[in-house]
Formats: structure tokens, sequence, C-alpha cells
């Protein structure tokens, strides 16, 4: 399980850009030092397992906290390591999953140890907004891939494949606003991502269609490698990020720019169109690839305008 260090000052949307900052530090000052494993942002604050409990936490920005949920379910079979990318698919940084423009999260719930329901949750209140059952079987994991105010968006692959891409006939598509059961894709095409009604797979390039098998951009990417399920595209769907080459992607037209990192970091969507990345620290613009520092804060000093906590879901590529 990766531990990180989620050092939180204070939490806020920044005014006139509505994405959230974000920085991740081991230790800073007298702040507050908060090693989680499991962690997402929703538009009120941030949600995280916390340490050594099975406690799901909300906190806003003003550092009010309150229990929402426990024990979010965790697959009992290790998931292999990739040949691509030499880490586990689908870790368990993506057992929360939340959406910094809405007040949502989505899991799944753990019933006397055992898998139970999907759920959507408001954030700020741990009200469950509508749950549904899982037509898979117990030895599948769960990647939930994203959440919006009308749809969840998760895969059900065997963990002991690899592969960080999932077959269309583990992904289902569950309309939770309109009271609908999940439905399951029915397709044998490998995708890498969705969210919002876009789709992201690998064709003749990196192809996104706004609905499967209806491309409305190719891009040809032969210096990029295939990130796990669910952690690439932007929260609407409207860009891609791809960990290994740096560039992001606008869905709609494949033009792209490319941000400065390693190719070993953590990253996350943190806003619309602001991904977050590890190394270097930097907020990036997903439309003019500009990225800068966040802005060192005096734990004494005030800090209302900004967001000091780990990126939504990143997980390590």
């Amino acid at each position: 399980m990766r531990v990180v260090a989620m050092v939180i000052l204070c939490l806020a949307a920044l005014a006139g850009i509505g994405a959230w900052e974000a920085w991740v530090r081991k230790a800073y000052g007298n702040a507050e030092v908060i090693d989680v494993s499991v962690f997402t942002l929703a538009s009120t604050g941030a949600v995280f397992v916390g340490p050594d409990t099975t406690k799901i936490i909300w906190r806003n920005n003003r550092l009010d906290q309150k229990s929402i949920g426990a024990d979010p379910w965790q697959s009992p079979i290790q998931a292999l390591e990739s040949d691509l990318t030499r880490f586990p698919a689908w870790r368990d940084n993506r057992d929360i999953v939340g959406n910094p423009a809405y007040d949502l999260v989505s899991w799944v719930e753990t019933v006397d140890e055992k898998r139970g329901d999907v759920l959507v949750v408001e954030a700020s209140t741990g009200h469950v907004l509508a749950r549904a059952a899982i037509q898979a079987a117990l030895n599948r994991t769960v990647v939930i891939a994203s959440v919006n105010p009308e749809t969840v968006y998760f895969a059900t692959p065997d963990p002991r494949t690899g592969f960080p891409d999932v077959p269309g006939d583990t992904i289902w598509i569950w309309r939770w606003a309109a009271g609908e059961d999940p439905e399951n894709l029915q397709s044998s095409r490998y995708y890498n991502d969705v969210s919002a009604g876009t789709w992201a797979v690998y064709g003749d390039g990196l192809e996104f269609e706004d609905a499967p098998n209806q491309t409305v951009a190719t891009v040809g990417i032969t210096d990029d490698y295939p990130t796990d399920f669910g952690s690439s595209m932007s929260p609407d769907g409207a860009y891609w990020y791809g960990a290994g080459s740096g560039k992001i992607i606008e869905t709609a037209t494949g033009n792209m720019v490319t941000i400065p990192t390693v190719s070993k970091h953590d990253y996350g969507w943190t806003g619309a169109a602001e991904l977050t990345v590890t190394q270097p620290f930097s907020v990036c613009s997903a439309r003019t690839g500009q990225c800068h520092s966040p802005p060192e804060v005096s734990p004494n000093g005030a800090c209302a305008r900004y967001a000091i906590v780990c990126g939504a879901n990143p997980p390590v590529n």
C-alpha cells in the first residue's frame, strides 16, 4: 500500500480560476501532517481514509471534518505488476473517487468483510445518494473511473491480468441519477479511460470517442505508455494526460501541449483544466501547457486563497 504525507493548512478553490491548487509535503513547520493511502477531492473539500482507521473522512478549508463512511472495499487478490508500467495496475488509491467540480464521491462499500454495493455519496454530508449491486464475480476487482451528477463509470477486470487497459465487457455505465442499474458496455475492445461520456481507446493511435465506436479525434502517440484505466482523463472528459510523455491532449480535437516532467511521478486532475504533478511539483494548465509552482505559505500566515493538499487520485506511473 502506497502511503503519502498530506499536509493540510487550508483547502479552498482559487478565486477566478475555479481549480484546486495542490502540493505534497512530508513536513512543513507546524503544519498538520496526515499519512494517508486513499484520498480524493470534491468541490467542498478533501476525502480520505483516516490513518490507522477504516473511517472515510471529509475535510473542508476551515479544517472542519466528519466521518462520512467506513472501509472502502479492496480486492483481496493482489494485482499483478504491469509489464508496461512496472507497477501493479488499479492500485488502492482509486478506492475512493471524487470530482473536484462537484460535492460527490464514489466508492464500493464493505459489508461483513465482503464486497458490497457501489455508492454515490454527497461528500460534505455523507448522505448516500444512490447505490447499486455489482454484477460481477467476487474475485474481480472494481476500478471506478469517474463520477459526475449523472453517471458513474467503473470496471470489473481480473486483477491477475496485469494490463492497465480493460476490456469493454468489464466496463459498466451506471446512470445513477436516472435510477437505472449499471449497464454493461458489452464490447471486446480494450479501453484506456472514460469520463463524462468521452472514451479513450488505443486503436490506430490513441482514439477519443463521444460514444463507443464513434471516433471524434485520433492522435498518433509513439512515446507514451498506457496509464491505468481511470487515471488519464480530466473530470469532464475534455483532456487526457499521458504520463510517459507529459502530453495533455484535448479530446475533441486532438490538439496537444507538453508539460515538463520526469518519467515516473504522481499526478492528478485537481480541476477541470488543471493538472497537478509532483516531479517537478507544479500545477499545469491543460489549455496552455504552462506550469507554475504553488507559492510557499507560512503555517502562521494567511493561506485562504490556496489549497494545500495532495492532488485528486494521483496514481504512480
